[in-house]
């Protein structure tokens, strides 16, 4: 693959969740759904999804997505991408001159 090594690693890692999902070491993203759905105090067995149960698992999901909870059962341990989400700032020069000249 020609790619950046930092691409390279990040593409691996998610080869790596990928292939843990579908061995079941990890939960897929509706298992997870499921069991948190079935594990909150207020669920009554009925299939009723309540607005506070609702509430309760989008909290969970933005407080993963924000990294201020950890979930190794859905994301598995230590998957740290080494991508950068900024542009370097030579390269931010480069097409900041190179859009310049168009």
């Amino acid at each position: 693959m020609d790619v950046d090594a930092d691409t390279h690693c990040t593409i691996q890692q998610y080869l790596k969740l990928i292939q843990k999902r579908a061995s079941g070491e990890l939960l897929t993203t509706a298992s997870w759904i499921r069991q948190q759905i079935i594990n909150h105090p207020e669920y009554k067995k009925d299939s009723i999804v309540s607005e506070r149960i609702n509430y309760d698992l989008l909290k969970i999901c933005k407080e993963i997505q924000d990294g201020e909870r950890q979930c190794p059962e859905l994301l598995g341990q230590g998957n740290n991408s080494k991508t950068k989400d900024n542009i370097p700032p030579a390269i931010q020069k480069h097409l900041t001159i190179a859009n310049a000249c168009t």
